[in-house]
């Protein structure tokens, strides 16, 4: 909803631009804030996902721009309060208006990629972190096995019956870790083979998407 009534709010001001460069004339040099337009659309809308109005908006300031240009428009009403020598003042200001407008756009637009990058560059982050602090529950879990005289022998094969789902692994996960299902059956009697098979890959840091 907020980025049709952005579009609506650009059309709008491109209009009355177009306005102004009628009623003011082609000497006026309201003409350079379509430039200003077109650089605002970067900040509000995302090229990706709003491609279709990005074209629609660049579309319709463009036609202003060139008729305005090419057209005179003489039966619309034109500006009786200014005289011939006043233009050149006013084409001055309203350069110096657009210039200082595209330079604001300039800055919203970069101030918007740093932000897009920074988010970028924490999801990493995060990410990375993620990663490392998997790798190093993986090692405790190496270790705990080593601790339990398992050798890495043993340890590549509980892991490598697990990954192939194998019919043997439960067998093999007992015999590597004797207490663990008693233990769990204390806790909770109920439980049937599935969930028994599905706490041990969960104890070898099985995730979720593995264990799927």
């Amino acid at each position: 909803m907020l980025k049709f009534v952005i579009a609506f709010v650009i059309v709008l001001l491109t209009f009355m631009v177009s306005f102004f460069h009628i009623y003011t004339s082609k000497n006026a040099g309201v003409e350079y804030f379509y430039f200003s337009l077109l650089f605002a659309i970067p900040f509000f809308l995302n090229y990706k996902n709003d491609r279709a109005i990005i074209f629609f908006l660049a579309f319709i300031i463009s036609i202003n721009f060139i008729a305005c240009l090419c057209f005179d428009f003489d039966f619309l009403p034109k500006s009786k309060f200014f005289e011939k020598q006043d233009y050149r003042t006013v084409k001055m200001l309203n350069i110096l208006f657009s210039i200082a407008s595209f330079l604001m756009d300039i800055v919203f637009i970069a101030q918007k990629d740093e932000l897009i990058n920074g988010l970028i560059r924490n999801t990493k982050i995060k990410d990375s972190t993620i990663e490392d602090l998997v790798k190093t529950n993986t090692e405790l879990m190496k270790q705990q096995m080593l601790i339990h005289h398992l050798t890495e022998e043993n340890i590549q094969e509980i892991f490598s019956l697990a990954e192939n789902n194998s019919a043997m692994f439960f067998e093999k996960f007992q015999v590597f870790f004797p207490n663990f299902i008693p233990d769990i059956l204390k806790i909770n009697s109920n439980l049937i083979h599935s969930e028994l098979y599905f706490c041990a890959l969960m104890k070898l840091d099985f995730d979720t998407k593995k264990i799927a």
